[in-house]
C-alpha cells in the first residue's frame, strides 16, 4: 500500500490528520465489501492530506487462472481422445473376433454339412436300391442286401419265387453266413403263414440241393442249419424254414404247399 501525505502546519497536527484519514479509509473499505475501481483514493477532511491506495488490476489477477484453465482443458481433450481411441480399438477387436469366429463356425458347419450329405447320400443310394417294404442289411462278411418277410400272403414255392423276382430279387439264399440272421428275424416276422419258403431246391428227389444262385448246399457238418434227419427225400424237393423244427432250422417240403416266404436281393 502506498500512502502519500501532504500537510500544512506543524507535525503533530499532521499526524492527527493522517491517523484520522487512515481510520476513515479502513472503515470505508470494510463497509464497501468489494471494490470495482482500479484505484481507491481517500481524501482526508483535513486540508492538504490525501491518501491514494492503488489496488491490483483484476484482469492481471485473472490471467494465471485462465492459463491454468486452458492447460486443464488441453489435458482433458488429450485424455478424452485417448479414451475414445481405446474404446474404438476395443470395439474393432471385438468385431474382428466375432467375424473370425463366425467364419470359423461357418467353415465347420460347411464341413459338417458335407459329411452329413455324404452319409445321407450313401444311405439314400442304399435305400433307393431297396424296394418298398424291404429292409436293408449290410455286413462285411455277408455283403449288402435287401430283404423282406411275407408272413400273411401264403404261396407255393414257385409262386413265391415269382413274386420275389418281380420285385427285383429272388427267394432268400441260404448260406452259412446269412442263415443265422434270417433265422433270428423269422421269429420276429411271424404271421398267418408260420413257415417260410427259401431259395433252395433239388432236381433229383433230395440228394443234391442248390440255391437259386446255383450254389450247392452242403448236407454235412459244414452247413449247420439243417433240421435233424433232413433232408429226407419223399418227393419233398423245396426248402423251407419251419418254426416247430428247432426254431426255424431248414427242412425240405412239398413245393405245392402254400407258405410264407422271404425275398432277398444283393446290392453291388
Amino acid at each position: 500500500m502506498y500512502v502519500g501525505m501532504y500537510y500544512n502546519g506543524d507535525i503533530e497536527s499532521a499526524d492527527k490528520r493522517f491517523i484520522q484519514a487512515y481510520e476513515n479509509y479502513s472503515y470505508s473499505s470494510v463497509t464497501a465489501g468489494v471494490c470495482e475501481k482500479q484505484n481507491h483514493s481517500v481524501q482526508s477532511q483535513a486540508s492538504g492530506i490525501q491518501l491514494a491506495v492503488p489496488f491490483t488490476n483484476s484482469t492481471e489477477a485473472s490471467m494465471p487462472r485462465n492459463e491454468r484453465q486452458r492447460k486443464l482443458n488441453r489435458r482433458l481433450i488429450i485424455i478424452s481422445s485417448v479414451i475414445v481411441i481405446f474404446v474404438l480399438g476395443c470395439l474393432i477387436a471385438v468385431a474382428v473376433y466375432f467375424i473370425t469366429k463366425g467364419s470359423s463356425t461357418e467353415v465347420l458347419r460347411t464341413e459338417d454339412f458335407k459329411a452329413s450329405t455324404t452319409e445321407v447320400s450313401t444311405a439314400d443310394d442304399f435305400k433307393v436300391q431297396c424296394p418298398n417294404n424291404y429292409t436293408k442289411c449290410e455286413s462285411e462278411k455277408c455283403g449288402r442286401f435287401c430283404y423282406r418277410y411275407e408272413s400273411n400272403q401264403c404261396k407255393s414255392w414257385f409262386d413265391a419265387r415269382q413274386i420275389c423276382q418281380n420285385e427285383g430279387g429272388d427267394l432268400m439264399v441260404p448260406s452259412e453266413c446269412s442263415y443265422p440272421f434270417f433265422r433270428e428275424q423269422a421269429s420276429l416276422n411271424e404271421g398267418s403263414c408260420s413257415h417260410f419258403w427259401i431259395g433252395g431246391r433239388t432236381e433229383n428227389q433230395g440228394f443234391s440241393y442248390v440255391t437259386v444262385k446255383g450254389d450247392v448246399i452242403p448236407q454235412d457238418s459244414s452247413f449247420s442249419y439243417w433240421s435233424i434227419g433232413q433232408p429226407d427225400g419223399g418227393g419233398e424237393t423245396c426248402l423251407e424254414m419251419r418254426s416247430y423244427f428247432n426254431n426255424y432250422l431248414m427242412n425240405n417240403f412239398h413245393c405245392v404247399y402254400e407258405e410264407g416266404f422271404i425275398c432277398q436281393f444283393f446290392l453291388q
